[in-house]
């Protein structure tokens, strides 16, 4: 794809304010166009990132929430497109596509379930349903639940604050099919806070966390390569889009 369409494809997406329409204009364009002329886009739109362009970051952005969405069109493409950037030698590509590793989620970890006044555990089914509701106490009890259904559900009720899903996110010890429902939601996946927990967080799948990567500004990049806490692959993808910032020429608020 020419820098010209590229251009033009950013200026589409800033014209649209609703980040799921932004996901299915991404969609879209991993439908249609062949591999290479879609490697193009890829390429100038996590260069365009890493130079912290708002669109990029965005496209971006739509690309992973798009790679974990429920019948997801990137389901084997992105194998595919992960060989042709091989071959590019582009690192930041390596970083976007880097094909997931197998997840195993094994038992719930041990957690508080909600309970009925008689101390009887709630049923899943009336959890799911507490989810929808406002009420904050109830909220409040939900946050560590260990059903992805629940926790899909509460991310989706408007009671729900930003610092309530950062909790969410950050949650020890965590499950990557919880932290996948925090990212598959548009409402919070857009919010830097989010991301950063959900990165730091060792239970998401290693290449989604990697991916958010691509998101972080030069002096968050720098902060998770020295923090020991995070997980090893994700200061080693830290480092090298430093590397890779590096070679393009450090950003001018950096």
């Amino acid at each position: 794809m020419t820098a010209p369409r590229c251009d033009a494809f950013r200026r589409l997406l800033r014209s649209v304010r609703d980040f799921g329409q932004r996901v299915e204009l991404l969609a879209e364009q991993a439908r249609d166009l062949p591999p290479d002329r879609l490697l193009d886009l890829l390429a100038d739109l996590t260069r365009g990132a890493v130079r912290r362009d708002p669109a990029s970051i965005e496209a971006v952005l739509a690309w992973i929430v798009l790679s974990v969405a429920p019948g997801t069109p990137l389901a084997g493409r992105e194998r595919e497109l992960f060989r042709l950037a091989q071959a590019r030698n582009d690192p930041l590509l390596f970083t976007l596509l880097q094909p997931p590793f197998p997840t195993v989620m094994g038992e719930p970890p041990p957690g508080p379930v909600l309970t009925a006044r008689d101390g009887r555990p709630l049923t899943l089914g009336e959890r799911r349903a507490a989810a929808r509701r406002g009420n904050r106490f109830l909220l409040d009890r939900l946050l560590a639940d260990p059903d992805p259904g629940v926790i899909a559900r509460l991310l989706r009720n408007p009671a729900l604050t930003e610092r309530e899903a950062v909790r969410i996110a950050a949650w020890r010890p965590g499950r990557a099919d919880v932290l996948v429902e925090v990212l598959r939601c548009p409402r919070w996946a857009v919010r830097p806070a989010v991301q950063f927990a959900l990165l730091r967080n060792p239970a998401l799948p290693v290449a989604l966390a990697t991916r958010l990567v691509l998101l972080l500004p030069f002096p968050k990049l720098r902060e998770v390569a020295r923090d020991l806490e995070a997980p090893l692959l994700v200061r080693l993808a830290c480092r090298r889009q430093l590397e890779a910032i590096g070679a393009h020429g450090r950003p001018a608020h950096a």
